[in-house]
């Protein structure tokens, strides 16, 4: 439900994207899988649904896949802190299940950063940037109008 952001293709034709809510949480993370014979159904699976608990990640944004076959995100509220966090998806080896989500970083607010939002990139030794939309030093109300991140995985 509300799909939140662009989708991702793998190499193996395999779709990944994001909801900011779901029957039962607060957003997910699915795949669709093409069909197997012209004229098939696509396949949807969820790979990880969101629950803002008090400490874990809400309303999914963006997605990024690294070389290995991992997804990275961000959620822009939630966390530990309230202020949303980095995921990671990794990829189950061959024949294996499920996805294992792992949260990298929890936004700590202002200075820091709060609310991350759009899609995460990648430079050539693996870094990932991204930015929120509050947080930094600056006029802003609540304390900055937003940062630029840089985080390694």
């Amino acid at each position: 439900m509300n799909p939140a952001a662009g989708v991702v293709l793998g190499k193996d034709g395999v779709i990944y994207g994001t909801t900011e809510r779901g029957v039962t949480a607060d957003g997910t993370v699915f795949t669709l899988t093409p069909p197997t014979k012209p004229g098939g159904s696509w396949h949807e699976r969820i790979l990880h649904f969101f629950v803002n608990n008090g400490t874990g990640g809400a309303f999914p944004s963006g997605l990024v896949l690294d070389i290995k076959g991992d997804l990275y995100g961000p959620t822009p509220a939630g966390g530990v802190y309230g202020a949303g966090e980095i995921f990671q998806l990794k990829a189950p080896k061959k024949g294996e299940r499920p996805w294992i989500f792992t949260t990298l970083y929890n936004f700590l607010e202002s200075p820091d950063g709060d609310e991350p939002t759009g899609d995460l990139t990648f430079d050539g030794s693996g870094n990932l940037y991204g930015i929120t939309s509050v947080g930094g030093t600056g006029p802003c109300q609540g304390g900055g109008c937003g940062t630029v991140f840089e985080f390694n995985p």
